[in-house]
């Protein structure tokens, strides 16, 4: 395990010397193999919330990856790693771990945010939605404008119901005439025209 680790660091397993660098060497690998393991299992967590219908191995595929990419970009920065360097010199090389932490940091806390308080943003959005809508009626019902444009169609709009009305009283009345002509009991022609 530990040859595993000091490989994990980028360094030759034969020119690591036993004692407190070897021991140096194999806590570095761990701490590159633990983030690496983390990295997975946030975005294992991610995937879970963001796609809840995926499939479980793509979920382990997409985790597998970022551990790796995770565990790449680490590897690179511990084997790149050397004193004596300057201070621009080592944040230039600590850079990228820095922007793929920064940018680890987002992808997983901001949908876990929304996760967590998905009822509370629903209601809110609910309660806005409401005030909105209320707010835009009673802006409606003070324009005078639209108040005149609804009274002008309300007097057509009762003028036509009127009228519906006339006409289905007038075709009950000819259906009627219709039955009581066709069982005999019916008025002469002259008396069904006058209906009309």
């Amino acid at each position: 395990m530990s040859r595993f680790l000091i490989w994990c660091t980028g360094a030759r397993n034969d020119y690591v010397e036993p004692g407190m660098e070897h021991h140096r060497y194999v806590t570095m690998g761990l701490s590159l193999l633990v983030t690496a393991l983390l990295a997975a299992g946030s975005m294992m967590v991610l995937t879970g919330y963001l796609i809840e219908e995926a499939p479980l191995w793509a979920r382990i595929a997409v985790s597998v990856f970022w551990a790796f990419v995770v565990f790449t970009i680490d590897r690179t920065v511990a084997v790149t790693l050397v004193d004596g360097q300057g201070f621009l010199m080592q944040l230039a090389m600590f850079l990228p771990r820095i922007l793929l932490a920064v940018a680890a940091a987002y992808l997983v806390s901001e949908p876990l945010v929304l996760r967590a308080f998905e009822q509370e943003i629903d209601e809110q959005i609910r309660r806005d939605t409401e005030a909105l809508r209320e707010s835009f009626r009673i802006e409606i019902d003070m324009r005078p404008d639209i108040v005149d444009r609804q009274a002008a169609i309300r007097v057509p709009v009762t003028d036509v119901q009127n009228r519906i009305a006339a006409l289905e009283e007038q075709a009950a009345q000819y259906e009627e005439a219709a039955d009581r002509e066709e069982s005999g009991e019916g008025e002469t022609g002259e008396e069904s025209m006058a209906l009309r």
